[in-house]
């Protein structure tokens, strides 16, 4: 099977395209589980904002919302996506579709058909030495990725959504997921082929 990862900064050559620079009002520092996979449903707003950064002029929404934290931002209708995939597979990964409203530059409701989607955990998933992996002298602390290269081997019960053990803000998908996005034609996802080390090897 193949794996893509997505951008979460969407396509920043379209001036016009919402990029969001804040995060939800009220979590404070606990912002960072949203980049790293730790659960936050219990601490997240019922009534969640999210305000369009003054600096950025774009409203333009797509299926994607960029985010400059490495949220992953979605529409309902792409969230539905990877959500049925997981009910498909039966797949007891944990992950939170936490829905927010998005608060335009004129303090007003912008849109309240977005989730931020975060994937629980990570997957150890990676060849490290093919994809360069360095730590940080006497520990497991990961200092720099040179590339992402998958073992086939750590895929075999991949979930459809994932996070890199070794970079856990970066988000992959299934292609069944993929495929899904391309049937629905959603804007502004972009996904790029991940790299997977030949089983033979």
């Amino acid at each position: 099977m193949r794996y893509f990862s997505i951008d979460t900064l969407g396509d920043l050559y379209d001036p016009q395209l919402c990029v969001l620079d804040a995060i939800p009002e009220g979590i404070g520092v606990k912002y960072s589980r949203l980049m790293t996979g730790r659960t936050i449903a219990e601490d997240f707003p019922a009534n969640a904002k999210i305000h369009m950064s003054p600096e950025r002029d774009g409203i333009k929404l797509g299926a994607l919302i960029g985010s400059i934290k490495s949220f992953l931002l979605l529409h309902r209708d792409a969230k539905d996506v990877i959500e049925r995939e997981f009910e498909r597979v039966g797949s007891s990964a944990g992950v939170e579709y936490l829905p927010f409203t998005l608060i335009n530059h004129r303090g007003a409701p912008h849109s309240r058909d977005y989730f931020i989607i975060n994937p629980l955990g990570t997957k150890d998933c990676l060849d490290v030495p093919l994809s360069e992996v360095e730590y940080f002298e006497d520990t497991d602390k990961v200092l720099e990725v040179g590339r992402i290269v998958l073992a086939p081997e750590k895929l075999v019960d991949a979930p459809p959504l994932f996070r890199i053990k070794e970079l856990p803000s970066k988000y992959v998908v299934s292609e069944p997921v993929a495929m899904g996005f391309e049937e629905r034609r959603f804007s502004n996802i972009i996904l790029t082929e991940l790299e997977q080390r030949p089983a033979s090897d």
